[in-house]
Protein backbone atom coordinates (compact mmCIF):
# COMPACT_ATOMS: atom_id res chain seq x y z
CA UNK A 1 0.00 0.00 0.00
CA UNK A 2 2.81 2.40 0.60
CA UNK A 3 4.81 1.57 -2.49
CA UNK A 4 1.52 2.41 -4.30
CA UNK A 5 0.99 5.48 -2.61
CA UNK A 6 4.97 6.47 -3.07
CA UNK A 7 4.20 5.71 -7.02
CA UNK A 8 0.88 7.91 -7.38
CA UNK A 9 2.85 10.72 -5.66
CA UNK A 10 5.88 10.44 -7.96
CA UNK A 11 3.49 10.11 -11.15
CA UNK A 12 1.96 13.06 -9.57
CA UNK A 13 5.00 15.28 -9.21
CA UNK A 14 6.45 14.14 -12.84
CA UNK A 15 2.81 15.41 -14.16
CA UNK A 16 2.78 18.39 -12.39
CA UNK A 17 6.58 19.44 -13.24
CA UNK A 18 5.55 19.03 -16.52
CA UNK A 19 2.77 20.68 -16.94
CA UNK A 20 3.87 23.84 -14.70
CA UNK A 21 5.66 26.19 -17.00
CA UNK A 22 6.11 29.12 -14.48
CA UNK A 23 9.91 29.62 -13.97
CA UNK A 24 10.72 28.22 -10.55
CA UNK A 25 14.32 26.60 -12.00
CA UNK A 26 13.02 22.88 -12.08
CA UNK A 27 15.16 20.45 -13.87
CA UNK A 28 12.39 18.70 -15.46
CA UNK A 29 11.31 21.49 -17.03
CA UNK A 30 14.44 22.96 -17.99
CA UNK A 31 15.46 19.51 -19.05
CA UNK A 32 12.50 19.71 -21.19
CA UNK A 33 12.78 22.99 -23.11
CA UNK A 34 16.53 22.18 -23.90
CA UNK A 35 15.78 18.67 -25.48
CA UNK A 36 13.38 20.20 -27.27
CA UNK A 37 16.06 22.81 -28.68
CA UNK A 38 18.26 19.84 -29.51
CA UNK A 39 15.92 18.01 -31.19
CA UNK A 40 14.58 21.43 -33.61
CA UNK A 41 18.52 21.64 -34.34
CA UNK A 42 20.28 18.22 -34.45
CA UNK A 43 17.18 16.11 -36.43
CA UNK A 44 17.38 17.05 -40.02
CA UNK A 45 13.47 16.84 -40.94
CA UNK A 46 13.01 19.06 -37.93
CA UNK A 47 16.26 21.78 -39.08
CA UNK A 48 14.55 21.52 -42.09
CA UNK A 49 11.08 22.63 -41.30
CA UNK A 50 12.48 25.55 -39.33
CA UNK A 51 14.87 26.32 -42.14
CA UNK A 52 18.42 25.04 -40.61
CA UNK A 53 21.11 24.54 -43.13
CA UNK A 54 22.17 20.70 -41.86
CA UNK A 55 24.99 21.08 -44.11
CA UNK A 56 26.26 24.19 -42.26
CA UNK A 57 26.77 22.58 -39.33
CA UNK A 58 27.48 19.80 -37.27
CA UNK A 59 24.09 18.11 -36.78
CA UNK A 60 23.37 15.19 -34.89
CA UNK A 61 22.87 12.15 -35.69
CA UNK A 62 23.79 12.75 -39.54
CA UNK A 63 26.99 14.27 -38.33
CA UNK A 64 29.68 13.18 -40.25
CA UNK A 65 33.42 12.43 -38.56
CA UNK A 66 35.00 14.73 -41.22
CA UNK A 67 33.29 18.03 -40.10
CA UNK A 68 35.59 20.32 -37.96
CA UNK A 69 34.19 20.17 -34.30
CA UNK A 70 32.53 16.59 -34.42
CA UNK A 71 32.62 15.37 -31.02
CA UNK A 72 35.23 17.64 -29.97
CA UNK A 73 37.67 17.12 -33.16
CA UNK A 74 41.20 15.96 -31.94
CA UNK A 75 39.52 14.31 -28.43
CA UNK A 76 37.40 12.31 -30.68
CA UNK A 77 40.25 11.44 -33.02
CA UNK A 78 42.47 10.94 -29.60
CA UNK A 79 39.81 8.59 -28.15
CA UNK A 80 39.28 6.32 -31.36
CA UNK A 81 42.67 5.81 -31.18
CA UNK A 82 42.74 4.28 -27.73
CA UNK A 83 39.85 2.46 -29.01
CA UNK A 84 41.29 1.11 -31.81
CA UNK A 85 44.89 0.31 -30.68
CA UNK A 86 45.32 1.33 -27.12
CA UNK A 87 47.41 4.66 -28.14
CA UNK A 88 47.01 7.94 -27.30
CA UNK A 89 48.13 8.96 -30.85
CA UNK A 90 46.54 10.27 -34.23
CA UNK A 91 44.80 13.44 -32.73
CA UNK A 92 44.01 14.95 -36.31
CA UNK A 93 42.72 11.88 -37.90
CA UNK A 94 45.94 11.15 -39.84
CA UNK A 95 48.59 8.39 -38.50
CA UNK A 96 50.95 10.77 -37.13
CA UNK A 97 52.23 9.10 -33.51
CA UNK A 98 51.92 9.69 -29.99
CA UNK A 99 50.60 12.91 -29.11
CA UNK A 100 50.22 15.26 -25.73
CA UNK A 101 48.11 17.72 -28.00
CA UNK A 102 45.00 17.35 -25.83
CA UNK A 103 44.09 16.80 -22.17
CA UNK A 104 43.63 12.83 -21.38
CA UNK A 105 40.43 12.91 -19.78
CA UNK A 106 37.40 13.71 -22.29
CA UNK A 107 39.26 11.36 -24.87
CA UNK A 108 39.42 8.44 -22.31
CA UNK A 109 35.54 9.38 -21.73
CA UNK A 110 34.70 8.82 -26.14
CA UNK A 111 37.11 5.19 -25.90
CA UNK A 112 35.03 4.36 -22.94
CA UNK A 113 31.80 5.19 -25.17
CA UNK A 114 33.20 3.47 -28.11
CA UNK A 115 33.81 0.47 -26.45
CA UNK A 116 30.53 0.11 -24.74
CA UNK A 117 29.34 0.94 -27.96
CA UNK A 118 30.50 -1.67 -29.72
CA UNK A 119 32.46 1.38 -32.05
CA UNK A 120 29.44 3.02 -33.08
CA UNK A 121 30.00 6.64 -33.36
CA UNK A 122 26.07 7.34 -34.47
CA UNK A 123 25.47 5.86 -30.64
CA UNK A 124 28.41 7.79 -29.36
CA UNK A 125 27.16 10.91 -30.52
CA UNK A 126 23.62 10.72 -29.15
CA UNK A 127 25.09 9.84 -25.70
CA UNK A 128 27.09 12.53 -25.65
CA UNK A 129 24.19 14.75 -26.98
CA UNK A 130 21.89 12.94 -24.52
CA UNK A 131 24.81 14.02 -21.88
CA UNK A 132 25.21 17.69 -22.79
CA UNK A 133 21.28 18.24 -22.66
CA UNK A 134 21.78 16.89 -19.52
CA UNK A 135 24.64 19.29 -18.44
CA UNK A 136 22.95 22.07 -19.79
CA UNK A 137 20.08 21.51 -18.09
CA UNK A 138 21.52 21.19 -14.31
CA UNK A 139 23.68 24.64 -14.98
CA UNK A 140 20.40 26.22 -16.52
CA UNK A 141 17.93 25.13 -13.14
CA UNK A 142 20.70 26.15 -10.97
CA UNK A 143 21.13 29.49 -12.18
CA UNK A 144 17.11 30.22 -12.04
CA UNK A 145 17.32 29.16 -8.62
CA UNK A 146 20.10 31.45 -7.14
CA UNK A 147 18.72 34.36 -9.45
CA UNK A 148 14.87 33.50 -7.31
CA UNK A 149 17.06 34.31 -4.21
CA UNK A 150 18.26 37.62 -5.10
CA UNK A 151 15.65 38.77 -7.25
CA UNK A 152 13.28 36.79 -9.90
CA UNK A 153 13.55 33.37 -11.39
CA UNK A 154 12.02 35.83 -14.20
CA UNK A 155 15.37 37.64 -14.75
CA UNK A 156 17.14 34.53 -14.77
CA UNK A 157 15.45 32.45 -17.24
CA UNK A 158 15.84 35.58 -19.66
CA UNK A 159 19.44 35.57 -18.73
CA UNK A 160 19.78 32.16 -19.83
CA UNK A 161 17.95 32.97 -22.95
CA UNK A 162 20.28 35.63 -23.93
CA UNK A 163 23.11 33.74 -23.36
CA UNK A 164 21.74 30.72 -24.93
CA UNK A 165 20.77 32.96 -28.25
CA UNK A 166 24.79 34.69 -27.81
CA UNK A 167 26.35 31.24 -28.34
CA UNK A 168 23.54 29.38 -29.47
CA UNK A 169 26.58 27.50 -31.86
CA UNK A 170 28.48 26.21 -29.68
CA UNK A 171 26.07 25.42 -26.82
CA UNK A 172 23.71 23.19 -29.19
CA UNK A 173 24.71 22.94 -32.86
CA UNK A 174 28.52 21.69 -32.31
CA UNK A 175 29.36 19.12 -30.35
CA UNK A 176 32.96 20.22 -28.91
CA UNK A 177 33.69 20.29 -25.49
CA UNK A 178 32.04 23.94 -24.68
CA UNK A 179 29.13 22.47 -22.92
CA UNK A 180 31.52 19.64 -20.86
CA UNK A 181 33.92 22.44 -19.73
CA UNK A 182 31.44 24.74 -19.47
CA UNK A 183 29.93 21.59 -16.10
CA UNK A 184 33.29 21.31 -15.08
CA UNK A 185 34.37 24.47 -14.42
CA UNK A 186 30.39 25.23 -12.62
CA UNK A 187 31.18 21.94 -10.45
CA UNK A 188 34.77 23.09 -9.80
CA UNK A 189 34.55 26.91 -9.03
CA UNK A 190 31.04 27.42 -6.81
CA UNK A 191 30.03 27.32 -3.54
CA UNK A 192 27.26 24.53 -3.17
CA UNK A 193 27.31 23.24 -6.50
CA UNK A 194 26.10 20.00 -5.94
CA UNK A 195 28.79 17.74 -4.60
CA UNK A 196 29.72 20.24 -2.15
CA UNK A 197 26.82 19.65 -0.16
CA UNK A 198 27.47 15.52 1.18
CA UNK A 199 30.05 15.04 3.31
CA UNK A 200 32.33 12.67 1.99
CA UNK A 201 32.29 14.76 -1.10
CA UNK A 202 33.99 18.01 0.73
CA UNK A 203 36.29 16.06 2.18
CA UNK A 204 39.99 17.09 1.12
CA UNK A 205 41.31 13.96 -0.41
CA UNK A 206 38.01 13.79 -2.83
CA UNK A 207 38.51 17.58 -3.43
CA UNK A 208 41.68 17.01 -4.57
CA UNK A 209 40.79 14.02 -6.54
CA UNK A 210 38.31 15.91 -8.12
CA UNK A 211 40.48 18.89 -8.70
CA UNK A 212 43.09 16.51 -10.73
CA UNK A 213 40.42 15.37 -12.51
CA UNK A 214 39.52 18.42 -13.57
CA UNK A 215 43.00 19.52 -14.67
CA UNK A 216 43.49 16.63 -16.57
CA UNK A 217 40.37 18.00 -18.61
CA UNK A 218 41.54 21.22 -19.46
CA UNK A 219 44.58 22.86 -17.85
CA UNK A 220 42.47 26.32 -17.81
CA UNK A 221 39.59 24.92 -15.53
CA UNK A 222 42.24 22.93 -13.16
CA UNK A 223 43.56 26.68 -12.91
CA UNK A 224 40.54 28.24 -12.00
CA UNK A 225 39.94 25.45 -9.81
CA UNK A 226 42.87 26.23 -7.84
CA UNK A 227 42.71 29.90 -7.69
CA UNK A 228 39.25 29.03 -6.22
CA UNK A 229 40.42 26.75 -3.44
CA UNK A 230 43.13 28.87 -2.77
CA UNK A 231 40.96 32.43 -2.56
CA UNK A 232 38.78 29.97 0.07
CA UNK A 233 41.50 28.87 2.02
CA UNK A 234 43.02 32.44 2.16
CA UNK A 235 39.35 33.63 3.26
CA UNK A 236 38.81 31.16 6.05
CA UNK A 237 41.93 31.75 7.73
CA UNK A 238 41.43 35.18 7.56
CA UNK A 239 38.43 35.10 8.54
CA UNK A 240 39.99 32.97 11.61
CA UNK A 241 42.97 34.95 12.95
CA UNK A 242 45.76 33.77 15.15
CA UNK A 243 44.99 36.28 17.82
CA UNK A 244 41.19 34.21 17.91
CA UNK A 245 40.12 31.87 20.23
CA UNK A 246 41.98 28.44 20.33
CA UNK A 247 38.85 26.83 18.76
CA UNK A 248 38.80 29.55 16.17
CA UNK A 249 42.68 29.01 15.20
CA UNK A 250 42.30 25.01 15.18
CA UNK A 251 39.62 25.69 12.62
CA UNK A 252 41.93 27.78 10.30
CA UNK A 253 44.98 25.56 10.53
CA UNK A 254 42.29 22.43 9.61
CA UNK A 255 41.04 24.37 6.64
CA UNK A 256 44.79 25.22 5.67
CA UNK A 257 45.73 21.59 6.10
CA UNK A 258 43.03 20.49 3.93
CA UNK A 259 43.81 22.57 1.13
CA UNK A 260 47.31 21.26 1.06
CA UNK A 261 46.00 17.60 1.55
CA UNK A 262 43.79 18.87 -1.74
CA UNK A 263 47.05 20.16 -3.87
CA UNK A 264 49.11 17.14 -3.16
CA UNK A 265 45.90 14.51 -3.98
CA UNK A 266 45.31 16.38 -7.39
CA UNK A 267 49.15 16.72 -7.89
CA UNK A 268 49.39 12.64 -7.60
CA UNK A 269 46.80 12.78 -9.99
CA UNK A 270 48.74 15.08 -12.48
CA UNK A 271 52.32 14.15 -12.42
CA UNK A 272 52.11 10.76 -13.99
CA UNK A 273 50.62 12.41 -16.97
CA UNK A 274 53.11 14.81 -17.08
CA UNK A 275 56.26 12.30 -16.80
CA UNK A 276 54.27 10.50 -19.42
CA UNK A 277 54.30 12.94 -21.78
CA UNK A 278 58.46 13.87 -20.48
CA UNK A 279 58.85 9.95 -20.96
CA UNK A 280 57.13 9.57 -24.74
CA UNK A 281 57.49 13.32 -26.38
CA UNK A 282 60.28 14.43 -24.92
CA UNK A 283 58.50 17.25 -23.86
CA UNK A 284 57.96 18.89 -20.22
CA UNK A 285 54.16 19.86 -20.53
CA UNK A 286 51.52 20.10 -18.12
CA UNK A 287 48.81 18.07 -19.38
CA UNK A 288 48.87 19.30 -22.61
CA UNK A 289 51.28 20.33 -25.48
CA UNK A 290 50.02 22.15 -27.84
CA UNK A 291 50.15 25.69 -26.13
CA UNK A 292 53.42 26.97 -28.09
CA UNK A 293 51.82 26.16 -31.40
CA UNK A 294 48.95 28.29 -30.25
CA UNK A 295 50.87 30.77 -29.59
CA UNK A 296 52.72 30.45 -32.64
CA UNK A 297 49.46 30.19 -35.22
CA UNK A 298 48.22 33.40 -33.17
CA UNK A 299 51.58 35.43 -34.10
CA UNK A 300 52.55 34.57 -37.52
CA UNK A 301 48.73 33.49 -39.16
CA UNK A 302 46.73 36.69 -37.51
CA UNK A 303 47.37 40.00 -37.43
CA UNK A 304 45.44 40.39 -34.43
CA UNK A 305 45.64 37.54 -32.21
CA UNK A 306 42.48 36.11 -32.79
CA UNK A 307 42.72 32.54 -35.02
CA UNK A 308 39.01 32.79 -37.24
CA UNK A 309 37.94 30.46 -40.04
CA UNK A 310 40.65 31.43 -42.22
CA UNK A 311 43.37 30.54 -39.89
CA UNK A 312 42.28 27.05 -39.42
CA UNK A 313 42.88 26.78 -42.88
CA UNK A 314 46.82 26.35 -41.99
CA UNK A 315 46.14 24.09 -39.20
CA UNK A 316 47.52 20.57 -38.72
CA UNK A 317 44.36 19.70 -38.70
CA UNK A 318 43.62 20.17 -42.04
CA UNK A 319 45.54 16.88 -44.25
CA UNK A 320 46.59 18.90 -47.26
CA UNK A 321 47.76 22.00 -45.19
CA UNK A 322 51.67 22.51 -45.32
CA UNK A 323 51.67 22.18 -41.44
CA UNK A 324 49.91 18.88 -41.46
CA UNK A 325 53.57 17.54 -44.24
CA UNK A 326 55.42 18.91 -41.05
CA UNK A 327 53.78 17.52 -38.42
CA UNK A 328 53.67 13.97 -39.64
CA UNK A 329 56.98 14.37 -40.99
CA UNK A 330 59.23 15.44 -37.97
CA UNK A 331 56.50 14.02 -35.07
CA UNK A 332 55.07 16.21 -32.72
CA UNK A 333 57.83 17.09 -30.55
CA UNK A 334 59.74 18.06 -32.85
CA UNK A 335 56.99 20.38 -35.01
CA UNK A 336 56.63 22.10 -31.26
CA UNK A 337 60.42 22.60 -30.77
CA UNK A 338 60.28 24.62 -34.56
CA UNK A 339 56.92 26.42 -32.98
CA UNK A 340 58.54 27.36 -29.84
CA UNK A 341 61.78 28.82 -31.70
CA UNK A 342 59.99 30.81 -34.23
CA UNK A 343 57.69 32.50 -31.24
CA UNK A 344 61.04 33.16 -29.04
CA UNK A 345 62.44 34.74 -32.12
CA UNK A 346 59.69 37.06 -32.18
CA UNK A 347 59.37 37.93 -28.73
CA UNK A 348 62.83 39.21 -28.96
CA UNK A 349 62.02 41.15 -32.49
CA UNK A 350 58.58 42.61 -31.88
CA UNK A 351 57.55 42.51 -28.21
CA UNK A 352 55.21 45.41 -29.42
CA UNK A 353 53.49 43.27 -31.19
CA UNK A 354 52.68 40.41 -29.05
CA UNK A 355 51.10 42.89 -26.58
CA UNK A 356 48.96 44.33 -29.34
CA UNK A 357 47.78 41.01 -29.94
CA UNK A 358 47.20 40.93 -26.39
CA UNK A 359 45.13 43.83 -26.28
CA UNK A 360 42.96 42.53 -29.08
CA UNK A 361 42.46 39.75 -27.56
CA UNK A 362 41.20 41.37 -24.11
CA UNK A 363 38.97 43.53 -26.47
CA UNK A 364 37.81 41.09 -28.40
CA UNK A 365 37.26 38.40 -25.06
CA UNK A 366 35.48 40.89 -23.52
CA UNK A 367 33.38 42.61 -25.68
CA UNK A 368 33.54 40.83 -28.77
CA UNK A 369 34.77 43.58 -31.28
CA UNK A 370 37.74 42.90 -33.56
CA UNK A 371 39.40 46.15 -35.34
CA UNK A 372 37.54 44.65 -38.97
CA UNK A 373 33.98 43.71 -37.25
CA UNK A 374 31.18 44.84 -39.32
CA UNK A 375 27.74 45.88 -37.72
CA UNK A 376 24.68 45.44 -38.38
CA UNK A 377 21.52 45.47 -36.00
CA UNK A 378 21.71 41.88 -34.84
CA UNK A 379 25.30 41.78 -34.65
CA UNK A 380 25.43 45.29 -32.21
CA UNK A 381 22.38 43.37 -29.84
CA UNK A 382 24.53 40.30 -29.49
CA UNK A 383 27.53 42.07 -28.75
CA UNK A 384 25.74 43.96 -25.85
CA UNK A 385 24.55 40.82 -24.80
CA UNK A 386 27.67 39.01 -24.72
CA UNK A 387 29.59 42.10 -23.42
CA UNK A 388 27.39 42.83 -20.45
CA UNK A 389 28.83 40.28 -18.17
CA UNK A 390 32.26 41.09 -18.51
CA UNK A 391 31.89 44.46 -18.26
CA UNK A 392 30.06 43.41 -14.56
CA UNK A 393 33.38 42.43 -14.18
CA UNK A 394 36.43 44.05 -15.42
CA UNK A 395 33.95 47.17 -13.41
CA UNK A 396 33.69 45.74 -10.10
CA UNK A 397 37.62 45.79 -9.80
CA UNK A 398 38.54 48.98 -10.80
CA UNK A 399 35.49 50.47 -8.73
CA UNK A 400 36.46 48.10 -5.72
CA UNK A 401 32.97 46.76 -5.54
CA UNK A 402 32.63 43.54 -4.13
CA UNK A 403 28.93 41.57 -4.55
CA UNK A 404 27.40 40.26 -1.20
CA UNK A 405 26.54 37.13 -2.75
CA UNK A 406 28.91 34.33 -2.62
CA UNK A 407 27.96 32.81 -6.70
CA UNK A 408 28.06 36.72 -8.35
CA UNK A 409 31.61 37.11 -6.37
CA UNK A 410 32.79 33.43 -7.68
CA UNK A 411 31.63 34.66 -10.98
CA UNK A 412 33.81 37.72 -11.45
CA UNK A 413 36.72 35.78 -9.79
CA UNK A 414 36.21 33.14 -12.69
CA UNK A 415 36.10 35.43 -15.70
CA UNK A 416 38.79 37.15 -14.78
CA UNK A 417 40.99 34.15 -13.77
CA UNK A 418 39.51 31.97 -16.57
CA UNK A 419 40.35 34.70 -19.81
CA UNK A 420 44.25 35.36 -18.21
CA UNK A 421 45.72 32.58 -19.97
CA UNK A 422 43.84 32.90 -23.17
CA UNK A 423 44.55 36.99 -23.56
CA UNK A 424 48.43 35.43 -23.01
CA UNK A 425 48.05 32.72 -25.70
CA UNK A 426 45.25 32.17 -28.08
CA UNK A 427 41.49 33.30 -27.63
CA UNK A 428 38.93 31.50 -29.91
CA UNK A 429 35.69 32.76 -29.98
CA UNK A 430 33.98 29.32 -28.66
CA UNK A 431 36.08 29.76 -25.54
CA UNK A 432 33.51 32.22 -24.09
CA UNK A 433 30.58 29.09 -24.32
CA UNK A 434 32.77 27.67 -21.32
CA UNK A 435 31.79 30.40 -19.19
CA UNK A 436 28.18 30.02 -19.23
CA UNK A 437 26.99 29.89 -15.62
CA UNK A 438 28.96 32.86 -14.88
CA UNK A 439 27.81 34.75 -17.75
CA UNK A 440 23.89 33.90 -17.00
CA UNK A 441 24.46 34.47 -13.30
CA UNK A 442 25.97 38.02 -13.88
CA UNK A 443 23.52 38.89 -16.21
CA UNK A 444 20.51 37.94 -14.22
CA UNK A 445 21.87 39.88 -11.34
CA UNK A 446 22.27 43.48 -13.87
CA UNK A 447 18.87 42.35 -14.98
CA UNK A 448 17.40 42.40 -11.58
CA UNK A 449 18.87 45.46 -10.86
CA UNK A 450 17.78 47.26 -13.60
CA UNK A 451 14.19 46.37 -14.24
CA UNK A 452 13.52 44.89 -10.72
CA UNK A 453 14.46 44.79 -6.99
CA UNK A 454 17.24 43.47 -5.77
CA UNK A 455 16.71 41.33 -2.45
CA UNK A 456 19.49 40.04 -0.81
CA UNK A 457 18.88 37.72 2.01
CA UNK A 458 21.52 37.73 5.05
CA UNK A 459 22.58 34.24 4.50
CA UNK A 460 23.72 34.75 0.77
CA UNK A 461 25.62 37.42 1.87
CA UNK A 462 29.87 37.23 2.18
Amino acid sequence: MGSAASFKQLRLFLIESCLDWRPRGSFGNVFFVIICINVATHFEWVADWLSISVSTWEMLPTASREQGLFLGSELFFVGESLYRDGCFADPFGYESGATGWVAPLIPTVLMFLLWITGGSIESVAIIVLILHTVMLASMTSRVIQESRQWGSAVWGGIAVSLVFCSDFEYLFLVTHDCVSLAFFLFLACYPRAGYHRAKIFSSPAFVGLSGGLLILASPVIGFCWFACRSLNVWRKTEANPSSCRPKQRFQAKADLRGGLIGCVVASMVVVPWCFRNQYVLGLVAPVKTNAMFELYQSMYHTNDGIPDASTFLLHPAIEDSYLADEYRRVGEAKFLQTCSEKVIGRLRERPDWYLNQVGHRLLYSLLRIRSHSSWNALGIVNAFVYAMPFVISIGTLFIGYRFRIAWLSASVFVIIVFLVPYWLISFYSRYAAILFVPRCLLTSWLLSALFGKLNIPQRLRL
